[in-house]
């Protein structure tokens, strides 16, 4: 980190800015088509991102359960053993 910034608020900031600027060039106020357009699309952004979220959800509690019951040790400890045989 060159910054040393957290780089989530200022995504989260950069999302927000760029679906502002989508729904202010369909003119929802201004045209029923916009407005229909618009629905479309932040639908389609809610459902990629919702499909995004019910998948990485789950997949991190089943990691976290390994790691809680230390299922990961013998992973480690084979990746330690094969670094060791290198040297």
């Amino acid at each position: 980190d060159l910054i040393g910034m957290n780089k989530s608020p200022m995504m989260l900031l950069m999302a927000g800015t760029m679906w502002s600027f989508l729904a202010v060039g369909y003119r929802p106020l201004k045209s029923k088509m916009g407005a229909i357009h618009l629905h479309e699309e932040l639908n389609r952004g809610l459902q990629e991102v919702g499909s995004v979220v019910l998948f990485l959800l789950p997949a991190m509690g089943v990691v976290e359960s390994i790691d809680h019951f230390d299922g990961f040790a013998l992973v480690t400890a084979l990746i330690k053993k094969v670094m060791a045989g290198r040297d």
